[in-house]
């Protein structure tokens, strides 16, 4: 099975490892990956910033990079929501908006991918302890992602781990331009999820495909000694 890989520049920057270690994965349950190193990132801050004929051109070349029959894969959960939801946001020919339909149809996180279409569900019995996984309610490309990892945890008999799903959070906001721009505010909010994590669900773990909130968060609990792990779904898979 051919397996097209999107690697967003949040992976490239924060944890190249992440991307390595994606492709071992897909290789080592007997996918061809094929990558593109043409390929640009999902475009998310050019539209934040609002520049949308910058934009447009970066969504074009999207899908002029990753049009094929294969499966499009990204262990980052949020450039492909913002893909998923943006791509039919502009004027495009009938040619052009075929290709968007064909591409969303064919568009996963990594987890959803190895669990909904190769049905692999790895042992996560090492995990001891309880996570917390993000409900993602409203993203219907990150809802697929918690869904497979409750799926995860629901098929291991000998698993410890009980999954919570967490609804109305504010973590997402962490994964905006707004983070940037108000470091304070952005340093309470973790603090906020951080305390509801320990407190209100009493979790050991917490565990997205959201790169950059992530990154947000791993810091955020090592500048302040808190022992939650955070963990990339690769971890589970590795």
């Amino acid at each position: 099975m051919n397996v097209r890989l999107f690697i967003p520049c949040s992976i490239d920057l924060f944890y190249p490892s992440i991307g390595i270690k994606t492709v071992e994965i897909l290789e080592r349950h007997g996918c061809r990956v094929i990558y593109n190193p043409e390929q640009t990132c999902c475009g998310k801050w050019i539209d934040q910033f609002g520049l949308k004929g910058y934009a447009k051109n970066a969504k074009k070349k999207y899908i002029q990079d990753h049009f094929s029959s294969d499966y499009l894969v990204s262990p980052d959960n949020t450039c492909l929501q913002h893909l998923f939801d943006e791509l039919g946001n502009h004027e495009w020919s009938p040619l052009v908006e075929s290709r968007v339909n064909h591409i969303k149809s064919r568009m996963y996180e990594l987890t959803d991918f190895l669990v909904n279409v190769l049905e692999i569900i790895p042992n996560s019995s090492l995990v001891s302890g309880k996570v917390a996984i993000n409900d993602h309610f409203n993203h219907v490309v990150k809802q697929r992602t918690s869904q497979a990892l409750v799926k995860i945890f629901e098929s291991n008999d000998n698993t410890k781990l009980d999954a919570f799903r967490i609804s109305e959070t504010h973590f997402n906001y962490i994964n905006s331009l707004q983070s940037l721009f108000w470091p304070k505010l952005t340093q309470r909010i973790l603090g906020n999820f951080q305390e509801q994590l320990n407190e209100k669900y009493q979790s050991n773990y917490f565990i997205d495909a959201d790169i950059v909130s992530v990154n947000y968060f791993r810091k955020f609990l090592a500048k302040n000694e808190i022992d939650l792990k955070v963990l990339h779904p690769t971890d589970l898979f590795g």
